[in-house]
């Protein structure tokens, strides 16, 4: 009994030691002293700070000591904050010092800091550094956003017993209140990657939701001035770009502009913005009536804009898209009238940002973006030229207000609204979102709603919509559960500046998670997950979809990793939207899939991500299968090849019957083909994809990156069937060829990319950027059968080339004022 006594107490001990907050002190530094970021701790003042040590395991084995000891000092004065980190190491010439890009780290050690200054749980900066001196800023809300990059110094040092690393944050890249004396909540973090071990000064258990909520928290902050936050970035940019023989060369300059309205709230601005350096998209074949959602590469779009995404209301690629009224231009051609010029994007003249954080934790954010309009332009039959506006002058705009509530819960407005000049219709979608979690962040209830309005639009019977949800899980623990209800009417659409596949549906949902988190037995982790999903159109209220999923992965002591993900529609499921035309849809087969995947550990030269999925359908002949291969080669800490092929072919697969009209002839005819039929094709897609990323980093501030990428699929009918009312495919007489034996619906897509990047940094904030770029893009109607024949007719298409040079260069005022009265 007594020996069940003293171990309940124990525990108990060590259980309040490790969930409780624990506190450090900074120490600020007087005018007289200074520190040099040079990645050595030899100046006084830092005897004077106290240590912040003791660091415990949360990964592999949450709850453990470090390995290592660590030791964090934090010193300030009134222009920033200095981090001395020593991270001590038994085995100093085992510490892994890949090199890598900004905020990519690699197979290398890190360490960083997490400042929440507002204390709030919700909103946090991160600070990293890696053992190779690459840094790495990430803003948190609460998700961990790496887009987000500020100006400041670190270096590292290695000594007999570890490394460390030391920098320099100044307070201009900081939001705090303006308080005479603050406490901040804080944690430090490092990754001891032989080990896998990662620690933190302050526990942050795994099984409690939130990494920000278990922060220690730093106090003697007193008297700190609040900083005129005011940083330039200009850039000159010169571009050659040469497309099917012609060429053309032109410069551009402008001006992005961070502005500190008082100690909480940011003005961002671009003025004559260029993106024309940033990642090619990934182009693929759709097949889908959907459209497809790309990636934000634009960094003006992606850094610190965590308070707009708030209800994914915002698709910033809405900005500098497609022209709305594209359509004209064909729907105006006659015969024997030509496209002279007719633009698929438009092109942003100016865009700005206003965010920030009050005392009492109301967040406000202000969006605003500007397009020219765009015009076509096209020769008549006659000779003379006409012009087409096919976007008019556009103004976006998005209205945020995020309150943070207790037991790190929020409510947030939005309000997006997209004013174009002319007769081209506005749109309007107002939101309401909201997270509510309990004291011990064990239960969140969610809730959400949203009102589209579209002024003179079109159709006055679709120019409203509306949608809500809500779902109630338990979010903490070894086990986790919950479920959600998700309605869009059938004329909702937020896509004027947001993103939705299809609206009017009806979505039940539910889930159980289950998870362990340490170590046991040959697994350091692993956990399952299962799904149920239940879904009905809105209007008119009718099933459409009933599925079972369930995926897990496990993760061994020796760090390789593996995975599975299984689901089936048990019965028919009902597609409303493959048809295209209101009243009709098509009966999904019954069907199931199962798929596999591996990863081994990133720490050995030579590793593997593989993956494998087969999906069946009750239906003879149709099924489909995927498979990936991604190895990836660490040839030294400089160099890093990756590779990734993906296969993926369907078999007897039906769908609404594209048109490929390429290439066509004028006069061509469609043999025994009815217009008021809705014509399903049973088709093999056979689509290949290869990648190569190769990296090549010579320092810290240095380093090029070529990634090429091969997109080729091909869709080759083998019949062609009527969908009838009663959403089954009846036999049909079409052939789906001209007259001429050409096919209207067989298709060769390639997409080809090639991407060369040169980036030096030679300042903090500044860089210089030269770019290469190719792009091929082809569609066919004769599918190629091998790669060498494909990549013969790839050698016929012409091709964007592209070679530009980007000059970017930061001033601070902060720093320019002190360079000034140093030197007069």
């Amino acid at each position: 009994m007594i020996i069940r006594i003293t171990f309940f107490c124990c525990s108990l001990l060590l259980s309040l030691g490790l969930f409780s907050q624990k506190v450090g002190l900074v120490h600020k530094m007087d005018l007289s002293e200074q520190i040099e970021i040079d990645g050595i701790l030899n100046e006084d003042v830092w005897n004077s700070a106290l240590a912040l040590s003791d660091f415990v395991e949360i990964e592999p084995t949450p709850g453990a000591a470090a390995n290592h000891n660590t030791e964090v000092k934090i010193i300030y004065d009134n222009r920033g904050l200095y981090f001395g980190i020593n991270n001590l190491d038994s085995a100093p010439d085992s510490i892994l010092r890949e090199l890598s890009q900004r905020d990519n780290f690699g197979n290398v050690d890190w360490t960083g800091v997490i400042i929440d200054p507002y204390q709030g749980g919700i909103n946090a900066f991160g600070f990293y550094v890696t053992a190779a001196g690459v840094q790495g800023d990430a803003k948190y809300s609460p998700n961990e956003d790496f887009s987000w990059n500020a100006v400041w110094k670190s270096q590292i040092s290695t000594h007999d017993s570890g490394w460390v690393a030391e920098f320099f944050i100044p307070f201009s890249a900081l939001r705090f209140p303006e308080k005479d004396v603050m406490s901040w909540n804080f944690n430090a973090i490092r990754l001891e990657r032989r080990t896998r071990q990662k620690s933190t000064w302050n526990f942050v258990d795994p099984k409690v939701n939130g990494f920000i909520t278990q922060s220690g928290e730093i106090r003697g902050l007193k008297d700190i001035e609040t900083p005129v936050r005011l940083q330039l970035f200009p850039y000159f940019s010169a571009y050659y770009d040469e497309f099917d023989g012609s060429d053309n060369t032109f410069v551009n300059g402008g001006l992005d502009i961070k502005y500190g309205l008082n100690d909480a709230f940011t003005l961002d601005m671009t003025l004559i913005p260029d993106f024309g350096q940033v990642q090619s998209d990934n182009q693929v074949l759709n097949l889908s009536p959907f459209e497809v959602q790309f990636n934000e590469n634009r960094q003006f779009f992606t850094e610190g804009t965590e308070l707009f995404n708030k209800g994914g209301l915002f698709y910033s690629r809405r900005i500098g898209s497609r022209p709305i009224n594209i359509s004209r231009v064909s729907e105006s051609l006659e015969e024997g009238d030509e496209v002279l010029v007719n633009p698929n994007t438009t092109q942003l003249v100016n865009a700005t940002k206003i965010s920030g954080r009050l005392d009492n934790g109301l967040g406000i954010g202000v969006f605003n973006a500007i397009t020219k309009p765009t015009e076509a332009r096209i020769k008549r039959s006659d000779g003379s030229e006409e012009v087409i506006e096919t976007d008019p002058a556009t103004n976006y705009n998005v209205l945020v207000l995020d309150q943070n509530l207790k037991n790190n819960s929020s409510i947030s407005f939005v309000n997006t609204n997209v004013l174009r000049a002319g007769s081209t219709y506005d749109a309007n979608v107002t939101g309401l979102f909201g997270v509510i979690r309990n004291k011990k962040a064990t239960i969140s209830t969610d809730f959400a709603a949203a009102y589209n309005k579209k002024q003179g639009f079109v159709d006055p019977a679709k120019d409203d919509g509306f949608a809500y949800s809500a779902g109630i899980q338990k979010i903490s623990g070894n086990v986790n559960f919950g479920t959600y209800i998700n309605v869009e009417s059938d004329t909702y659409d937020p896509n004027d500046l947001g993103f939705l596949l299809n609206a009017n549906e009806l979505t039940n949902g539910g889930y159980i998670s289950i998870n362990q988190f340490s170590p046991k037995g040959i697994w350091n982790r692993r956990g399952v997950t299962v799904n149920l999903t239940y879904s009905q159109l809105y209007k008119p209220r009718a099933f459409t979809n009933f599925n079972i999923n369930a995926n897990g992965y496990a993760i061994t002591k020796s760090f390789d990793a593996y995975g599975f993900d299984f689901g089936a529609a048990p019965v028919e499921n009902v597609d409303f939207f493959e048809p295209r035309r209101a009243g009709y849809f098509y009966n999904i087969p019954r069907n199931a899939y199962i798929g596999n995947w591996i990863s081994s550990d990133y720490r050995k030269t030579i590793a593997l991500d593989a993956s494998y999925s087969f999906t069946y359908f009750d239906q003879k002949d149709r099924y489909s299968v995927n498979f990936n291969v991604a190895p990836r080669i660490r040839f030294n800490n400089h160099l890093l090849f990756v590779y990734s092929y993906t296969f993926d072919k369907k078999y007897a697969d039906e769908g609404f019957a594209l048109s490929n009209s390429e290439g066509r002839l004028a006069g061509d005819v469609r043999p025994n083909y009815d217009p008021t039929a809705i014509y399903f094709g049973q088709r093999d897609v056979v689509t290949h994809t290869n990648v190569v990323n190769l990296e090549y980093k010579i320092n810290p501030l240095m380093y090029s990156t070529l990634r090429v990428r091969h997109y080729w699929s091909k869709v080759l009918y083998n019949n062609y069937k009527t969908l009838g009312t009663d959403g089954y495919l009846d036999d049909s007489n079409y052939t789906g060829e001209s007259a001429t034996g050409s096919s209207f619906h067989n298709n060769d897509f390639n997409a080809f990319n090639v991407d060369l990047v040169y980036t030096f940094v030679f300042s903090p904030g500044s860089r210089l950027d030269i770019v290469y770029k190719k792009a091929l893009f082809s569609s066919l109607d004769i599918p190629a059968r091998t790669f060498t024949d494909n990549a013969r007719n790839l050698t016929d298409v012409p091709g964007t080339n592209s070679l530009s040079l980007k000059f970017l260069y930061f001033i601070d005022y902060n720093d320019s004022r002190l360079y000034l009265k140093e030197r007069f």
